[in-house]
């Protein structure tokens, strides 16, 4: 996991129940292990972020997906995907105002 990542998801109790370098790793980890947030980096080798996508949202249909990456054009490439919030990673500080917002709505007591 890129280290600014993780340090925006120390900031808080979230269970980080895995990480992956890869989308093959993450869907490796899904298979076994309930995911209600997925943050996915577009650029990965093997699977991109959105073939994760659409493969974790078979998995675990309610899974939230977050999508980062510093190519502006990947913003584009998420409609019709299993996408569900796109954050850019010159604004990674706002994956953690994201990941709070979403969390209550990940968990079925909110």
């Amino acid at each position: 996991m890129h280290v600014l990542m993780r340090a925006v998801l120390a900031r808080d109790p979230f269970d980080i129940v895995g990480a992956a370098h890869d989308g093959e790793g993450a869907l490796r980890i899904a298979a076994t292990t309930p995911v209600d947030v997925a943050v996915i980096d577009y650029r990965m080798p093997g699977l991109d972020g959105i073939a994760t996508a659409r493969a974790l949202k078979r998995m675990h249909p309610a899974c939230i997906v977050l999508l980062t990456s510093a190519l502006s054009v990947v913003r584009k490439k998420i409609d019709g995907s299993k996408v569900d919030y796109f954050v850019d990673k010159v604004d990674i500080i706002k994956l953690h105002e994201l990941l709070l917002s979403v969390s209550g709505a990940a968990t079925p007591d909110a």
